[in-house]
């Protein structure tokens, strides 16, 4: 009866070890974030809304981009060249034979992330006899993560004949923000964003 049960109990064992047994999925992904690039390119999007292009309709445009120095420079061109044809310009592919040159330079194109957090964080604790040191777990209250997408775009409208300041062009910024919370650990993450759906 006893060697039943011990033999019974080996076999439990075996079954739960093969049912417990680990696995590594691979994962394959680029450097960048998706969250990362809606964020500059939205930041983007508002701050190419806040350029006054009014003044170039009917005119050809050429876009300077030689001194933008940014993530995304082709989605940014691109932008400014959606805004000066919507508004009745025509964008020229040389600065010869146009009658305006934008120029366009970045101030600031990126991210920041902020954490903040209402309880205990992770804390290491020295272990003297062990030689090393154990990690006793974050306990919050509440926990905000935070990404703010920023953009700065300075332009200068040339004509391009004499190279004289056509019309004073504002510092155009646009911002984007998401956030995610959670309560008491168990509750969440919830998330809040002002970036728009895209439809």
């Amino acid at each position: 009866m006893i060697m039943q049960r011990a033999g019974a109990c080996v076999v439990l064992l075996c079954l739960l070890t093969g049912l417990t047994g680990c696995g590594v999925a691979r994962e394959t992904l680029p450097e960048r974030s998706a969250m990362e690039q809606l964020l500059i390119s939205t930041a983007a999007d508002r701050a190419v809304d806040a350029l006054p292009v009014e003044g170039l309709a009917g005119k050809k445009v050429f876009i300077d981009d030689s001194r933008l120095e940014c993530l995304d420079k082709g989605y940014v061109v691109q932008r400014i060249r959606q805004a000066v044809v919507e508004n009745g310009a025509y964008p020229a592919a040389e600065r010869e034979g146009s009658d305006v040159t934008l120029e366009v330079a970045s101030g600031a194109l990126s991210v920041d992330k902020r954490n903040y957090l209402l309880g205990i964080p992770e804390i290491a604790v020295p272990m003297p006899f062990a030689g090393g040191s154990l990690g006793l777990p974050e306990i919050s209250i509440l926990k905000i993560v935070s990404y703010t997408g920023e953009a700065k775009l300075v332009f200068t409208a040339a004509e391009t004949a004499t190279n004289g300041l056509l019309y004073e062009v504002p510092v155009c910024r646009g911002d984007v923000l998401t956030a995610y919370w959670s309560v008491l650990q168990f509750f969440g993450p919830y998330e809040w964003s002002n970036m728009p759906e895209e439809e």
